[in-house]
């Protein structure tokens, strides 16, 4: 079933619920004094993977070089020395009303890693700098020991929207939840390969690389998802409560990386794919004055495929006017676990 007509039957069963009442209460049901909730999250980044591979440059067959294809490279997070195990540290606070509840959390790292070319890496830097000039690209050679340090910071907007909750005792509540969120990840990194030993030309048109040196560089990615997920409550309105919530959201594109780029020259056809998972379990326990303590775990997963290949609008001629560059098959996941410490109130 895909997961529009889920989120369509989630809404539709929740409101016919309602009005029949029996086990079903129209909205959340939350207990007194337990609607908005803060914690402090730490863990690590257990796995994490990402893959680029140039598979197919239409310029090279549209003009007769097609015994270039060979030339396309492949890049991986393992080639700069990041597998995971890096720390994370961050927040998330949730509002929990009637029948929409907001959360926001927020998550920064600071890997920094040592590694040793194994070939010729050949990568897009936001600057390198080379006898008084700018560039955009650079060589690290094959050999060449260098380091990266990453700043990064992941961020995620949900709104839930929870038509109804299935309450058959005063001890357990169950309630379903359409999820409505934004994900964003920023990154900002400094490569230091060394003294920069010169600049020399690459690719077809040529670029100029500067050999070595030191560069800086930033990404930002920001993903609408849609999603659903349930959360059980187990434990009397005043008394210590089981909390567990699960929510799993995803994305499905099919159109341009225009909106990725500042210039169309570059535009492609793009094929995206991103799934999202949280799991959190916690428990409350009450303190006074109608506050609790929580203590849980969070289990997180990200996994985006994505599809960048020439676009069928342009013609043979206009492939080799643009000097179309290879298509590209991406991969990215990653997996965190992250313990949370916080105050229900």
């Amino acid at each position: 079933m895909k997961i529009e007509k889920f989120l369509a039957l989630v809404v539709a069963f929740g409101f016919v619920q309602a009005v029949f009442a029996g086990p079903f209460v129209g909205g959340r049901d939350i207990p007194e004094g337990r609607d908005f909730s803060f914690n402090i999250t730490a863990g690590s980044i257990v796995d994490i993977e990402g893959e680029v591979q140039e598979t197919n440059r239409r310029y090279y067959d549209v003009t007769g070089q097609s015994e270039k294809q060979n030339l396309r490279e492949d890049y991986s997070l393992e080639d700069f020395g990041m597998d995971g195990g890096y720390e994370l540290l961050g927040f998330s606070l949730e509002n929990a009303g009637h029948l929409w509840t907001l959360q926001w959390d927020l998550s920064i790292m600071n890997p920094q890693v040592n590694s040793v070319a194994d070939r010729n890496y050949y990568i897009g830097v936001s600057g390198v700098s080379y006898g008084g000039q700018d560039y955009e690209y650079m060589q690290i050679p094959e050999g060449t020991s260098f380091s990266v340090d990453m700043f990064a910071m992941m961020t995620e907007v949900r709104g839930l929207f929870t038509p109804f909750t299935f309450k058959p005792g005063n001890n357990f509540r169950f309630t379903p939840f359409v999820d409505i969120g934004l994900f964003v990840f920023y990154g900002s990194y400094d490569i230091d390969a060394g003294p920069a030993q010169g600049v020399i030309q690459y690719l077809n048109p040529p670029e100029d690389f500067v050999v070595g040196g030191q560069a800086s560089g930033q990404l930002v990615v920001a993903v609408p998802e849609l999603g659903a997920g349930a959360e059980l409550r187990i434990g009397s309105p005043k008394g210590p409560n089981l909390v567990l919530q699960g929510n799993y959201a995803v994305l499905e594109y099919d159109g341009s990386t225009e909106f990725l780029l500042s210039s169309d020259h570059r535009a492609k056809d793009l094929n995206l794919s991103h799934i999202n998972m949280k799991l959190r379990g916690s428990l409350e326990l009450p303190l006074k004055e109608g506050r609790s303590l929580a203590l849980g775990l969070q289990y997180h997963y990200i996994e985006t495929d994505a599809e960048i290949t020439s676009s069928d609008d342009f013609s043979d001629e206009e492939a080799a006017d643009r000097h179309e560059r290879f298509d590209k098959d991406v991969f990215f996941s990653m997996n965190t676990i992250m313990a949370t410490l916080g105050f229900t109130f």
